[in-house]
């Protein structure tokens, strides 16, 4: 491969040797995405020596959702940065590129107002134990829907969640006594315990809470833990996070009548 190479060519070529033994499966099918839906057939088209910041920066400024712009903008510079380590452009014209600004919104955990009237909501919902098991796991959408029976271990009280985020979301948690209690309600299948497509739940999620986001449960159960003393250590590995600021910055939110209740319990002397 040289400056002429296509940048189509130098992608492909970048995702299968660079990409693809370093990230999850979930990241890779991402960033394929990315290739199909936002990168423009004109860039990719074009030798690789001959890509300027300006055509890199217009076509990033056809990207409407700012997170959605950064990791198209992360597709670029790290393909592109490549060819120039190896020496195929002279340098990295994402270098001269404006990076896009994403401010993360952070989740809100159910009041428990709002958690008293979601759990009498959902009795009559078909989701009605996934979302309790959302509520009792902490898990993301992706790992609820993935755990399998064979990943419960009731005798130990433990769960394996499948997760594939980071090296530590993979994890094998304590399995709450509500919880355990709620999977021996079930009737065990092969396979997984909640067989559900992930856009159903999400859907069904929001006619029953409109003012949340699904992932707001996992924010909850955090919450919920902060509450009940545990550790935020604990919390964290529970989480599957590999940063505990990760945990106590995102995942944690302190209700105003729980914080004035442990104001008092403060004494400089």
């Amino acid at each position: 491969m040289d400056s002429k190479t296509l940048y189509r060519t130098w992608l492909n070529e970048w995702f299968r040797v660079y990409k693809r033994p370093t990230v999850s499966d979930k990241t890779y099918e991402n960033m394929r995405i990315i290739y199909r839906k936002h990168i423009p057939d004109s860039l990719k088209l074009m030798p690789i020596g001959s890509i300027g910041a300006l055509d890199v920066q217009k076509a990033l400024n056809l990207v409407e959702h700012s997170r959605t712009r950064l990791d198209v903008y992360n597709v670029y510079n790290g393909s592109l940065k490549v060819a120039f380590m190896l020496g195929l452009i002279a340098r990295n014209p994402c270098d001269l590129v404006i990076k896009p600004k994403h401010v993360r919104k952070v989740g809100e955990a159910l009041s428990a107002e709002e958690l008293e009237k979601f759990l009498s909501d959902i009795a009559s919902s078909k989701l009605d134990k996934f979302f309790r098991f959302c509520l009792l796991t902490g898990c993301r959408r992706s790992e609820a829907l993935s755990v399998e029976w064979s990943d419960v271990d009731l005798d130990k009280a433990v769960i394996h969640i499948r997760g594939t985020k980071t090296l530590t979301s993979d994890r094998t948690v304590p399995l709450l006594p509500e919880c355990a209690e709620l999977l021996e309600s079930m009737i065990p299948v092969d396979g997984r315990i909640f067989p559900h497509r992930g856009s159903y739940v999400t859907h069904e999620f929001k006619k029953l809470c409109p003012s949340h986001k699904l992932h707001d449960l996992r924010h909850t159960f955090a919450t919920r833990c902060l509450e009940c003393g545990i550790s935020m250590k604990v919390v964290q590995q529970w989480l599957g996070h590999s940063r505990m600021e990760t945990t106590a910055s995102v995942y944690t939110h302190v209700p105003d009548a729980f914080s004035r209740s442990e104001a008092v319990k403060f004494k400089l002397l």
